[in-house]
């Protein structure tokens, strides 16, 4: 009984001695806890030796918690140095280039810092529907194919240039080339100045041909040939305001006729065609009559319009045609060419004495018939000798007549010789030595006060 109130003496002083140690315990926590505060608002050596005797795990958590700020210090370090604002630019030699032409593009990047770049890539492709590369300066660095550019170890505060030539494959067309950047070894704070745009305006393109023909390049005087003149619009685009010079010295060849449903204009040779499709023909007929002679002739045709033509070398044509020499007999057989009378071929043939043979000063026969048509000049006797001579040949009868007789514009009397045609039952004179004269008429000279010398069938001088 007294071992029994022994031992419960003894377990209440042992439960006493651990309510006592576990109060301490928690003082000293408490007490702890505010000695951490005071020294992480304070920082003093005192409050740093007190924080020395804090417990291992607090000294941990302190140690990891510097650490991280040491460690974004230096991240932050590391991203000022390795920052640079690139800036691009970008131009063209020509924004309005025509279809198959060369345009120069100018690309330039500027490294505004603050650091220096070890590797930049741009980016600058090539819409392959557009435009076709040609070369370019970038020294092997740029590749067409992806439309990469690469530079490297740029500077702070360099530029850098890059020209690159382009072929233009489209036209009737806007786009937008872009140069802009790709990918590099930095951070770029400021990225509205990393692409730059500019855009071209291709306009209509086409390529028109003209050619002309004829039937025959060996041609007599006064006979009619026909004028084949083609025009082609090769495309690609539709040529507007497409007009034709069609040659044609009206000196050389006289104008009979042309292709009705054509905006022809005989008095200046224009062919106005308006516009002209792609892939579209025209042809127009010009009927006209050949007014040289004894000679090599030439007529060229070009071909104009307001829409660009990229090709040129077919936009004119030339041909040559071969005139014979006149005779006495393809004179008079060109004269008669569309009379429908014996008189209107008399006149033709005083009309063309008179227009083309020149008056030249000299006394009796000296050319001839003949000569006088080769030389296309001569006296009074030997121009009637050709009109004698084509009239003869033309199924007339003609004779000469010689007088003296008074000339009006100079007011002097000469020995003058004059042929006549006898035409229809009557006898007509046939002096081709005046501008104004025809068949019958004579107003060079003074017809009523004349002296007739003599009527001849041959001159005797």
């Amino acid at each position: 009984m007294g071992e029994v109130k022994i031992k419960k003496a003894s377990l209440i002083l042992i439960i006493i001695i651990f309510g006592l140690g576990l109060v301490l315990n928690i003082n000293i926590s408490s007490a702890s806890t505010i000695q951490t505060s005071e020294i992480s608002s304070n920082g003093n050596s005192d409050q740093n030796t007190t924080y020395k005797t804090l417990s291992t795990d607090s000294k941990t958590v302190a140690s990891q918690d510097l650490n991280d700020v040491q460690k974004n210090e230096v991240s932050a370090d590391s991203d000022i140095q390795n920052t640079s604002d690139i800036a691009i630019t970008q131009k063209a030699s020509n924004y309005n280039p025509n279809y198959l032409k060369y345009v120069v593009f100018t690309v330039t990047v500027k490294n505004n810092g603050p650091n220096n770049v070890s590797s930049l890539n741009i980016s600058y492709p090539l819409n392959k529907y557009y435009l076709k590369w040609i070369s370019d300066d970038a020294n092997g660095k740029y590749n067409h194919l992806t439309g990469i550019w690469t530079i490297n170890n740029f500077n702070n505060g360099s530029s850098i240039v890059f020209n690159v030539v382009e072929q233009v494959k489209t036209y009737d067309k806007t786009f937008t080339t872009r140069a802009s950047y790709n990918s590099g070894s930095f951070i770029d704070p400021y990225t509205v100045n990393n692409f730059s745009e500019i855009n071209l305006t291709i306009p209509r393109a086409s390529d028109l041909t003209v050619s002309q023909s004829t039937a025959k390049y060996f041609i007599k005087y006064l006979h009619t040939f026909v004028l084949t003149l083609t025009v082609k619009n090769n495309g690609p685009s539709t040529a507007q305001n497409v007009s034709v010079n069609c040659g044609l010295d009206q000196n050389i060849y006289g104008h009979v006729s042309h292709s009705s449903n054509r905006n022809y204009k005989p008095s200046t040779s224009n062919w106005t065609i308006g516009y002209l499709k792609s892939g579209s023909t025209i042809t127009l007929h010009i009927l006209v009559k050949m007014l040289a002679f004894n000679s090599v002739v030439s007529n060229t045709v070009s071909v104009y319009s307001d829409t660009y033509d990229y090709n040129k070398s077919h936009n004119r044509a030339k041909i040559l045609i071969k005139t014979p020499s006149l005779t006495i007999k393809s004179l008079a057989s060109s004269l008669s060419l569309g009379t429908k009378s014996r008189y209107q071929r008399a006149v033709n043939i005083v009309n063309w004495v008179r227009d083309n043979i020149v008056y030249s000063f000299y006394y009796n026969t000296k050319y001839g018939a003949a000569g006088t048509l080769k030389k296309l000049k001569g006296n009074c006797a030997d121009t009637a000798h050709l009109v004698v001579a084509l009239a003869r040949v033309s199924g007339f009868s003609a004779r000469y007549k010689h007088g003296t007789c008074y000339f009006i514009k100079s007011k002097h009397w000469y020995g003058h010789v004059w042929a006549s045609i006898f035409v229809n039952g009557k006898w007509y004179s046939a002096d081709a030595t005046g501008y104004k004269n025809t068949l019958g008429v004579i107003k060079n000279w003074d017809t009523s006060s004349y002296t007739l010398h003599g009527t001849y069938n041959t001159l005797p001088f």
